[in-house]
């Protein structure tokens, strides 16, 4: 495995130059994916890439030994599995630029508590819990229950897709595309129950090609940055939390196959691409 993502840098370090980040990242970004993988996966949760890490940054040390004598890798990437991306308390030296993904937080711990409000964020949110001892101790907690439930963080591109607007004509696709054997390895031998897709563009431009072959029911997800509703957000965050739970899933269908519909109220999404129809349907909550 660490041969391969070591030439699959090198060929798009080839076609893309600098704007592949350095492979230190790349590397520091798989050892913690790595570590916190469930032993038993029984979710993938699928989301585009982590973001761009410059040679400087890697430098840095994330200081975990006040919270946890867990051997957490330490090196910084920008990558939500990262306790020190968006924690700058937490790192050996603080960056101007370091702002998190609180998004992914929020499905993480909507996956695991039945969400009312966003106030239910408190315990993660720097505005409300200001003390830095336990808003990442909360996290830790979650990142721990992921794993013990079998929720495991993937990204459909090992290289930084982030931010977009850096991104030269065709380098999303090819990212996508040379990923795609060392990522699916990872996917095949876990053997989910289920797949997550989060986001639309990433499912209808490439994934929607790759993932019916694996032959494991798919979900798909808006990201989470995308405009809602308030309603329209809170029914995202009971989604995660009934997809974490395998709370009413059916299995969804793909490439023209038709979907098995339940009796009782459901939920539906679709995605379609040149003939290729994704759905998705969970019965009503539960609890």
């Amino acid at each position: 495995m660490t041969l391969s993502l070591r030439l699959i840098w090198e060929d798009l370090r080839k076609e893309f130059g600098e704007r592949i980040e350095p492979f230190e990242s790349w590397r520091n970004a798989d050892d913690l994916r790595k570590y916190w993988r469930p032993e038993n996966v029984k979710v993938v949760l699928f989301a585009e890439s982590h973001v761009f890490t410059k040679l400087d940054e890697m430098s840095i040390r994330v200081q975990h030994s006040r919270f946890t004598d867990d051997p957490i890798p330490d090196s910084f990437v920008k990558l939500v599995y990262c306790l020190g991306y968006g924690e700058n308390e937490l790192l050996s030296q603080c960056l101007e630029s370091n702002f998190g993904t609180r998004q992914f937080w929020e499905i993480f711990y909507s996956g695991l508590h039945r969400v009312e409000s966003t106030s239910d964020f408190v315990s993660i949110r720097k505005t409300k819990t200001r003390n830095l001892d336990d808003r990442i101790q909360n996290k830790l907690e979650i990142l721990r229950e992921m794993k013990a439930l079998g929720i495991w963080l993937l990204d459909a591109s090992l290289a930084a897709l982030y931010p977009k607007t850096h991104l030269p004509g065709g380098m999303y696709q090819a990212c996508m595309q040379k990923s795609w054997p060392y990522v699916s390895a990872l996917i095949a031998e876990a053997n989910p129950e289920r797949i997550v897709v989060i986001g639309k563009t990433m499912w209808r431009t490439f994934l929607c090609h790759q993932l019916p072959s694996l032959g494991i029911p798919c979900f798909l997800q808006s990201q989470p940055q995308a405009r809602m509703t308030t309603q329209e957000r809170m029914e995202m965050f009971g989604n995660y939390y009934d997809l974490f739970h395998g709370n009413g899933c059916f299995e969804q269908t793909s490439c023209k196959k038709e979907s098995k519909q339940p009796a009782n109220k459901t939920k539906r999404q679709a995605s379609k691409d040149k003939g290729a129809s994704c759905e998705w349907t969970l019965n009503g909550r539960h609890g």
